[in-house]
């Protein structure tokens, strides 16, 4: 099943798992087009709520969610997401998926300051692997 609802992108809660898949989908653009057609690489729920539930913070018991780390996650995890669409027969390259990921973390930055606030707690840092060169 794929859902978005634009009014659960408010209250801000990053405790809820419907406003993290809501933000998490908007931070991705896998959201549907004004005639409700999903974007070729829309994703289910239940694999953006996988995605969301790997990305959270545990604080005593409860996730906070961080829908930009999923959703950058994600996109880094199939970069041809980000960089190449085709439709019959015309193609279109983007942004690399590192750059759309590393906007996606740095518009998302306020969810982290979100989390901060209401537990004290600072959410670790994206975690990225290096080439061994």
């Amino acid at each position: 099943m794929r859902t978005y609802d634009p009014a659960s992108l408010d209250p801000i809660d990053p405790s809820s798992l419907t406003w993290a898949l809501a933000w998490a989908r908007r931070l991705a653009g896998d959201v549907p087009t004004e005639g409700g057609a999903w974007p070729l690489h829309s994703m289910h729920d239940e694999e953006w709520e996988a995605w969301l539930r790997a990305t959270a913070m545990d604080v005593g018991g409860t996730l906070y969610y961080r829908p930009h780390v999923a959703a950058a996650a994600v996109i880094r995890s199939n970069p041809a997401w980000a960089s190449r669409l085709s439709i019959a027969g015309v193609s279109q390259e983007g942004r690399m998926a590192d750059e759309v990921a590393a906007a996606i973390l740095a518009a998302g930055a306020w969810i982290d300051d979100t989390i901060q606030r209401l537990t004290g707690k600072i959410p670790p840092s994206e975690r990225t692997l290096w080439p061994a060169f």
